[in-house]
């Protein structure tokens, strides 16, 4: 199965040395296999022989003797819907691709960028307009940043890679922060923003 990889596979019950229950738990229970439709073809007929090959990850169940018409029937539906779920996890993987191959090509002219803002506050005369104009474009850096963090965070969430780290923080802490990305944007839409605490 893992050299030719079927679209669709008709497992007998009944084999000798290993039966189509315990191969087809096997297939279920690896990530490589576990997506391509099981159909169980046997000679049972007692209820608890689908209930356990359901039990097994089988995605249908037939009883000899196999009707043609219903087996042509059901193996076109499953191989329709694992196409369709292939198709979906190509998109899927591009999509991501996409995602981290934009949130690292974001970095190196953020770099650039900060630099290049840490060279000019430097050499520009400092006053209150020139700090706030600074601030801001800070801010909007910093933000853009986090954007292309959480970019990354996503892929790295999405394919298994992400390894969260438990750090205790202060509440106002985090409004501080949250308050100092989204003031700039609100006073250039004329809106103010204030963070009350609540009564104790």
């Amino acid at each position: 199965v893992q050299i030719y990889y079927p679209s669709l596979i008709l497992l007998d019950i009944m084999m000798p040395g290993m039966s189509g229950f315990d191969v087809c738990q096997q297939l279920k229970s690896s990530p490589e296999t576990r997506m391509i439709p099981v159909v169980m073809v046997t000679a049972l007929d007692e209820v608890s022989d689908r209930v356990r090959a359901m039990e097994a990850g089988a995605d249908d169940f037939l009883s000899k003797p196999v009707d043609a018409t219903e087996l042509i029937v059901r193996v076109r539906s499953l191989i329709r819907m694992y196409q369709l779920h292939t198709a979906v996890e190509r998109m899927t993987a591009e999509r991501l691709r996409f995602m981290a191959g934009v949130a690292h090509d974001i970095r190196s002219p953020l770099n650039a960028l900060m630099l290049s803002l840490d060279s000019l506050a430097e050499k520009v005369p400092q006053n209150t307009q020139t700090e706030r104009l600074l601030g801001r474009i800070n801010t909007c850096v910093d933000h853009i940043q986090i954007l292309a963090k959480d970019i990354m965070n996503y892929y790295k969430i999405e394919v298994g890679q992400l390894e969260l780290a438990i750090q205790p923080h202060l509440v106002t802490e985090v409004f501080d922060d949250v308050l100092s990305i989204a003031m700039p944007i609100a006073q250039e839409k004329g809106l103010s923003l204030e963070i009350t605490p609540v009564p104790e």
